[in-house]
């Protein structure tokens, strides 16, 4: 979740050390009723019919995280089970990541990586404080160094990176239902490319229309930084224009390796819950033709 706002200073959530070592502590009766006023948005929480462990988190009406209490390997939203799809037939099961998330709101991803990879170090990026202390006490989340919570916005994290820092970038992040402008743009893009290691992969979420104007411009935009090193996916229908919904973006550096796992990604895919279509190579190409990069802020 990327907030409105934003001047802000950089701080860490540290609420719940003390939760986080009693795993398993909260369950869907622990959980607010109503309406929770965040520092920048109105927050409820939905339980599904018939399983209070399973919640699904609203922000200002919009469905934002959908988290499992009892089970962190359970991703409802079929975009992020795409995404967990590409990055396990990426890297070697139960390798530890170093991973930065661009985005956190209910930590759905982090939690999954972290149940799959428990080596893990995750850093998360959220503009929210308040919506961050809630998720920490809510989903009793791992703590520091698993998982560690900066309240910044995604871009400024970018800028300061180090070099070559992270395994795997996921960008999940919007405003009013779009991305913001400064984590698409060249200048993003090329900090991307910079904090990425060299077998690193990025993967973005691009919430989209027919006929797909966003995700083709975004594919031109890192193909500037990444060359051919890059595959989409989304539902069929997505791509044949009847309908709107997600297009998951990986971009890599290791072009060796995208060929290696790209037939291993496209059976994860297939077989996911909600299959999905993988376009590449000559296909995505054409996909993109004639759509103009983003440019610098």
């Amino acid at each position: 979740m990327y907030a409105r706002a934003l001047t802000l200073r950089v701080s860490w959530v540290t609420v719940s050390s003390k939760r986080s070592r009693q795993r398993g502590s909260v369950n869907g009766s622990d959980l607010p009723h109503g309406e929770v006023q965040t520092d920048f948005s109105t927050v409820t929480l939905t339980p599904d019919p018939g399983n209070t462990s399973r919640v699904t988190l609203y922000i200002d009406g919009v469905p934002s995280s959908h988290i499992d209490l009892e089970d962190p390997t359970h991703l409802e939203f079929k975009y992020m089970q795409w995404m967990a799809g590409m990055l396990n037939a990426w890297f070697a099961p139960d390798r530890g990541l170093r991973v930065m998330h661009l985005g956190a709101a209910g930590c759905t991803m982090a939690r999954y990586i972290n149940a799959t990879r428990p080596t893990s170090h995750q850093l998360a990026l959220e503009v929210d404080s308040k919506l961050a202390q809630f998720c920490r006490q809510w989903f009793d989340l791992p703590r520091a160094p698993q998982l560690r919570i900066r309240i910044e916005d995604g871009r400024t994290a970018l800028n300061t990176s180090a070099p070559q820092r992270w395994e795997v970038i996921i960008r999940d992040a919007f405003v009013d239902s779009q991305v913001p402008n400064d984590l698409t743009s060249f200048q993003a893009v090329s900090q991307v490319h910079r904090a990425l290691t060299p077998d690193g992969i990025y993967l973005a979420n691009c919430a989209d229309f027919p006929p797909l104007p966003l995700a083709r411009r975004e594919v031109a935009t890192l193909a500037q930084f990444f060359g051919k090193n890059i595959m989409i996916t989304a539902e069929p229908g997505v791509f044949s224009g009847r309908r709107h919904g997600n297009v998951i973006i990986l971009a890599a550096k290791d072009h060796d390796r995208l060929s290696e796992v790209s037939a291993r990604i496209g059976r994860n895919l297939r077989t996911s819950s909600i299959p999905a279509r993988l376009i590449t190579a000559r296909e995505l190409e054409v996909f993109a033709a004639g759509a103009t990069p983003f440019s610098d802020d």
